[in-house]
């Protein structure tokens, strides 16, 4: 009997280590996307699309990894993330995807010197962060 009660604490503490763990590691996805997101942002300001290219590619990697960093029970903790995550976790994915797909194309129009076109698409791929944010962060 104590023997069970050991063994179900110690599982216990390991899922909420790992929980901690995949949370700490999703915030520096987000960090490190929110700070592509500035670097493209200010890019455009300068004129220079050259480091909006690296950045998007950077934005639609993290997107494209995102959900892996929602695995089921790591919705406690130190976490802004809503149970509607995991509770239309379909629609969750496919924001991501939004997100990925809209940092591919922006990736593309400043490789192809598209001034106008990046600015656009950095509207769009803005408002796809700001889309899931509405669903899925308190």
């Amino acid at each position: 009997m104590i023997r069970t009660i050991l063994i179900t604490a110690a599982l216990s503490l390991t899922a909420s280590i790992a929980s901690a763990d995949v949370i700490a590691e999703r915030k520096a996805g987000f960090k490190g996307n929110v700070a592509a997101l500035k670097s493209i942002k200010a890019a455009l300001g300068t004129g220079d699309l050259t480091p909006v290219i690296g950045a998007a590619e950077s934005v639609a990697d993290w997107s494209a990894r995102m959900t892996s960093y929602f695995p089921e029970g790591s919705d406690e903790g130190e976490t802004n993330a809503r149970m509607d995550i995991w509770l239309d976790f379909d629609d969750f994915t496919t924001k991501a995807k939004s997100a990925e797909d809209a940092a591919l194309k922006l990736a593309a129009l400043a490789k192809a010197g598209d001034m106008d076109g990046a600015k656009q698409g950095f509207k769009t791929l803005a408002g796809t962060c700001k889309t899931c944010h509405q669903s899925y962060k308190d």
